[in-house]
């Protein structure tokens, strides 16, 4: 899915290049625009002048990057093929005997094909799949009829669903059983095929549901440890970073398309606002500043850190991880060297994940020294005896 701008550079990339009369009469239209219309046609005007004077530059690319080009929408072509095919996956953690409801989905063209096999809903209603309303039935084999399992099927049709495909939602019993006997009922109608890691999210993000810090904090949210963590990806999820990043591309981009209309048109042009355009470089700066700042506060939310304790034997590392876990994960005595390996555990601090190490006592260097001295004194002994 792409944005506006985008889709206009790739339009223009395709297209041959103007004539010469044809140049001039646009950039002639361009900047009338620029100069006498009201500001939302003066930016518009600003954003095509920017992308067709720079369109000659594509259009004059050599074969090799033609071919270069060929090649990569052949490869988009083949990697199409799969990502049209309708796909089934339970989207619910299998833990056996555990959990009251397991969700298996169905996603893409044959989404209502497999469940109108499938799926005999309860009563005489025929009408199946209406869009966001939840029926009651059973699912059965469709060879020899049985009843699989009793189940609630929520129909979610495009583009009002997560992948922006037809999606079918069978919420049938928990544990792993009923969930694995309704996701083979689906892949025995041969209408579908098992899904890969994360490709419902991959598939959002390719029908433009979701772009890619969007998809990245479904993760982050699915695997978060800490409120913060959690409350952090939900942001990211509702656009709260991709809203900053669209402002500030959407301002460097009305300062580009003011000065590369002056490039050829300064002397046609009211004077530029030196001023105004410093003014807006910062805003935009500002806006990119926030955005790399609430990105790195979100990777660190969603990874959290490690941190070792190092110190001489019993000067109190192991009691320092029990005070901070609440817990007696190491053992605390007078005795030098009982903490050989390492012990970790995980606290949360301020919505943080900290990941803590009790290491073994590291020991002065005089002391190993003066060690070594006397085995060596000892050796040198035993063998002066004989």
């Amino acid at each position: 899915s792409f944005s506006s701008f985008e889709e206009e550079r790739m339009m223009l990339f395709a297209s041959s290049s103007f004539s010469t009369t044809t140049q001039s009469s646009e950039k002639s239209r361009f900047v009338f625009h620029i100069i006498h219309g009201n500001e939302r046609t003066r930016r518009k005007r600003r954003k095509e002048f920017f992308w067709r004077r720079n369109s000659q530059k594509w259009c004059s690319s050599s074969n090799n990057n033609k071919r270069t080009t060929t090649r990569m929408m052949a490869t988009t072509m083949e990697n199409s093929s799969s990502n049209n095919d309708t796909i089934v996956a339970i989207a619910t953690p299998i833990v056996p005997q555990l959990g009251g409801v397991s969700i298996v989905r169905i996603s893409g063209e044959n989404a209502r094909e497999i469940a109108n096999e499938i799926f005999k809903p309860t009563g005489k209603r025929k009408d199946c799949f209406q869009s966001h309303v939840v029926l009651h039935g059973t699912i059965v084999n469709n060879n020899d009829g049985e009843v699989i399992d009793e189940v609630l099927l929520l129909p979610m049709l495009k583009p009002r669903s997560y992948t922006a495909e037809d999606v079918v939602e069978i919420h049938a019993h928990g544990g792993s059983v009923c969930a694995a006997r309704v996701l083979d009922a689906c892949l025995r109608t041969n209408a579908c095929r098992l899904a890969r890691n994360g490709e419902f999210t991959m598939r959002a993000f390719l029908n433009g549901r979701l772009d890619l810090s969007q998809a990245e904090a479904v993760h982050s949210l699915i695997r978060a440890e800490t409120d913060e963590a959690a409350v952090q990806a939900l942001k990211t999820l509702r656009g709260g970073l991709s809203n900053d990043v669209k402002e500030a591309r959407r301002r460097m981009i009305d300062v580009l398309a003011e000065l590369e209309a002056r490039l050829d048109f300064d002397d046609e042009m009211v004077p530029l606002d030196v001023d105004k355009i410093a003014k807006e470089v910062d805003e935009a700066k500002e806006v990119a500043l926030s955005a790399l700042k609430t990105s790195q506060k979100n990777a660190s939310l969603s990874v959290g850190c490690t941190l070792a304790i190092v110190g001489r034997p019993n000067a109190g590392k192991s009691r320092l991880l029990n005070r901070w876990t609440k817990s007696e994960r190491s053992i605390v005595t007078d005795v030098e060297g009982t903490t050989r390996d390492v012990v970790e555990a995980t606290v949360n601090v301020s919505g943080v994940k900290v990941t803590l190490l009790d290491t073994a006592g590291i020991r002065g260097g005089s002391s190993r020294s003066s060690s070594n001295s006397s085995n060596s004194n000892s050796c040198s002994s035993t063998r002066e005896e004989p």
